[in-house]
């Protein structure tokens, strides 16, 4: 029998906007869920995500602590077609869906429940609180390289933390964390910079993924390399005019011998 790969979109609400936002990620997976602020947005991620298994995968919906049915690759393709040509609502398309009887009911057989399932949106809602955490340092005036994992206290009421390391990255300290709330289910490591260090103000960054991490490496590495390109051509071309300019005075005055000869 073929294993089907579960999705999931979520539905929370921005505490900020107090606007609906979408989180999709595969079940079971240690990676973040990835955010879009728009509905379509996340269905046309699952197209692209899903797109080497297509008939064997399948996108779940959740929203108010609940699924509320589910939908193969094929229906979803179907359904961004048709709402692509409509005007959304972020807030009700849930319920509309629900309502109109287009997602398909979650079946299991009695007495069973799929945990896979109920981890998955247990790790998401643990991923957010992850970025909630508020780290500070028992002693200020410690220089960064004296600092060790014992020395960081959080503030997190109800949740446990775990420092899984920290490094020294571009004089800021990177602390690698994860968070859970029964010791079982933990949310994906996050990462936290601290920079300030043996001064009265010390400084936490917002919270980011590994992935994200990784972009922001690559990216500041590209601009270097680019930065490093720009450099070796405008040397490269000033080289270059040089020779040309020493080459155009040599003949001058190879040609002014000639003519005094």
């Amino acid at each position: 029998m073929e294993t089907v790969k579960k999705f999931y979109l979520a539905e929370r609400i921005n505490p900020s906007t107090k606007l609906p936002i979408f989180f999709i990620n595969e079940m079971g997976v240690k990676t973040p869920a990835k955010q879009f602020n728009e509905f379509l947005s996340g269905l046309n991620e699952f197209i692209n995500t899903a797109k080497d298994y297509k008939s064997s995968s399948a996108i779940y919906f959740h929203k108010d602590d609940m699924y509320k049915g589910y939908l193969p690759y094929e229906k979803v393709i179907t359904l961004v077609d048709k709402l692509s040509k409509e005007k959304i609502n972020n807030k009700t398309i849930i319920e509309y869906l629900v309502t109109n009887k287009v997602l398909l009911p979650i079946v299991m057989p009695k007495g069973k429940s799929d945990t896979t399932m109920a981890m998955a949106v247990t790790a998401l809602d643990l991923d957010e609180k992850a970025k909630e955490i508020k780290f500070m340092v028992s002693s200020k005036d410690k220089d960064i390289e004296d600092v060790v994992i014992g020395d960081i206290k959080w503030d997190l009421p109800g949740f446990q933390v775990e420092i899984i390391k920290t490094m020294i990255n571009d004089g800021k300290l990177d602390i690698y964390y994860t968070v859970s709330k029964d010791g079982k289910i933990k949310s994906s490591p996050f990462i936290k910079s601290m920079t300030g260090f043996g001064t009265e103000k010390i400084e936490v960054s917002t919270a980011r993924s590994i992935y994200e991490d990784m972009q922001i490496k690559t990216q500041n590495d590209a601009s270097i390399s680019k930065k490093f390109q720009t450099k070796a051509w405008i040397m490269f071309t000033a080289l270059s005019v040089m020779a040309i300019i020493s080459l155009i005075i040599l003949v001058m005055v190879l040609i002014k011998m000639y003519v005094i000869k």
